[in-house]
C-alpha cells in the first residue's frame, strides 16, 4: 500500500493509463484486497513522496473497525482525477 502524501503517479492497466494519483490517493489496495498481483502498473511523474504499509501491516489496519469503516466509506467516494487529453 502506497498513501501520495507529495507528487503524482500514473496508473496505468494493459498499457492504457487509467488514472493520475496524487495527494490522499492510496496505491494498490485491490492487490491487497485480493491477495495476489495487479495488473496496474504505476509510474512516477513528479518526485514523490508516500507512506507505505507491508501486506501484514495492512491486514493488522484492516482488523481495526475504525480504519475499516473509514477505508470502506472512502471508497465510493473516491474521484479519480481525469487524464489531460491533447
Amino acid at each position: 500500500l502506497w498513501l501520495v502524501t507529495q507528487g503524482e503517479a500514473l496508473v496505468s492497466a494493459d498499457a492504457r493509463p487509467l488514472r493520475v494519483a496524487g495527494y490522499g490517493e492510496a496505491i494498490g489496495i485491490a492487490s491487497l484486497l485480493k491477495g495476489g498481483g495487479s495488473p496496474e502498473t504505476t509510474i512516477s511523474l513528479t518526485p514523490m513522496r508516500a507512506l507505505t504499509a507491508s501486506a501484514e501491516q495492512f491486514r493488522e489496519l484492516v482488523a481495526r473497525p475504525v480504519f475499516r469503516r473509514r477505508m470502506v466509506a472512502a471508497l465510493p467516494s473516491r474521484r479519480p482525477r481525469a487524464l489531460g487529453r491533447t
